[in-house]
């Protein structure tokens, strides 16, 4: 009897003593202080730290929600960079693992794509002739800049005469002034086409005289166009709101090409008209819609990048701006007047100011979305002038210089 108590007291101190001994329970890695940023087009930073308090050996991963393979890095003070091959939401899950537990963060990250700002024409003028009516040589004076994007520009002249393009040194902001010899005297429409890096381009054209020709100048179209919220209940709709002015009010011929592969299409239209163009494309995306107006001696285009089928940050759209010298009704030896037509995407509240290029200095006016100004003022004898309008919408400014011939009949 005192034997078998004996062997039940031995085997219970045994146990207990074996339950005493088990090692504790493994601890799972501790990641700390994960943070991820966007550093640049596309690309972000992601830094962290791991340990573990059982102080085992640790190995780290990163899956950067692409369907790239995970990334083995380091566990202590990891800086990591990483650029996605497309804009987009992605998971980003930093994995740490000792051999017998893992924990892991999962951070998230949104990637859009900056709006790209066209580049601008600022001014793009016939130069008058000397006092040699016969010369057949016209000039033109241009200024463009990227529009702030701090991009290179290249630019071209076509001048009307079925001779090459001839490449132009253009900076941001520079004027520059160009002559071409013609070999007969008429009228010839000047294009310019003014380029950025990204490739996005902006054309304008303008009419010079040359040599002995009666009739004033014709002057060509000129084209306003804004993408305007689509009433189609279709999947990729998009609407364009197209505005063309003829100062001669001539009869016109307008297509447009929507940039996806369709090719161009006719559309009526004429001269003070407002086209709304409704378009299905094949998938969402950025599109170049090109819209072009001929008024039978001059031809214009112009492009407009329109966002089809993606919710984004809404980008503030800069105001757009018409101006036209108009009959001046004034009772004076040399008045002028011009017609200016202000609108905002956004109708946001505007504020505009004029300079007549006569050292007055700028002037303020008031203005509203969508409204039209007549503007007049009385130069203190005869010449051409170059008149400046600003408009201003809290986020963007816009400015257009038209040149104004003051008391002399057009050449």
């Amino acid at each position: 009897m005192n034997s078998l108590r004996l062997v039940t007291l031995l085997s219970a101190s045994l146990a207990l003593l074996g339950a005493c001994s088990s090692p504790p329970p493994n601890a799972a890695p501790v990641i700390e202080d994960p943070r991820l940023q966007i550093t640049g087009e596309r690309r972000v930073a992601l830094s962290f730290r791991a340990a573990d308090p059982d102080r085992d050996s640790l190995t780290c991963s990163v899956s950067w929600g692409d369907g790239t393979a995970p990334q083995a890095v380091s566990c202590a003070g990891t800086d990591l960079t990483h650029i996605y091959s497309a804009y987009g939401s992605y998971q980003v899950t930093v994995r740490a693992a000792d051999a017998q537990t893992s924990a892991q963060e999962t951070l998230s990250v949104t990637l859009l794509e900056a709006p790209r700002t066209q580049p601008r024409i600022v001014a793009f003028t016939r130069v008058a002739p000397g006092t040699d009516a016969t010369s057949l040589t016209g000039t033109v004076r241009l200024v463009a800049n990227d529009g702030g994007a701090g991009q290179a520009l290249t630019c071209t002249l076509n001048w009307g005469d079925n001779t090459p393009d001839e490449p132009v040194p253009c900076a941001n902001d520079v004027a520059l002034t160009r002559s071409h010899p013609y070999s007969a005297p008429g009228d010839y429409a000047v294009l310019l086409v003014v380029r950025d890096s990204q490739g996005q381009e902006v054309t304008r054209t303008i009419g010079v005289r040359v040599g002995e020709v009666q009739g004033p100048v014709n002057a060509p179209p000129v084209i306003l166009m804004e993408q305007v919220p689509s009433t189609l209940d279709a999947a990729w709709p998009v609407r364009v709101q197209v505005d063309v002015q003829d100062p001669e009010n001539a009869p016109l011929s307008c297509r447009v090409n929507w940039g996806d592969n369709t090719g161009f299409q006719t559309v009526p239209c004429t001269s003070d008209g407002r086209l709304l163009l409704d378009h299905l494309y094949p998938g969402p995306g950025d599109y170049a819609v090109l819209f072009e107006v001929d008024d039978g001696k001059n031809k214009v285009s112009k492009t407009l990048g329109v966002k089809v089928g993606r919710a984004e940050v809404p980008v503030n759209a800069p105001p757009a701006l018409l101006m036209l010298q108009v009959p001046s009704t004034l009772d004076a030896a040399w008045p002028v007047r011009v017609q200016i037509d202000v609108q905002d995407p956004e109708n946001a509240p505007l504020s505009c100011r004029v300079n007549w290029g006569d050292n007055t200095g700028f002037q303020t006016v008031p203005c509203t979305s969508g409204g039209r100004l007549l503007l007049d003022h009385l130069y203190p004898g005869p010449g051409d002038y170059a008149v400046l309008f600003e408009v201003e919408d809290g986020q963007n400014k816009v400015s257009k210089t038209l040149g104004v011939k003051v008391g002399r009949p057009p050449q």
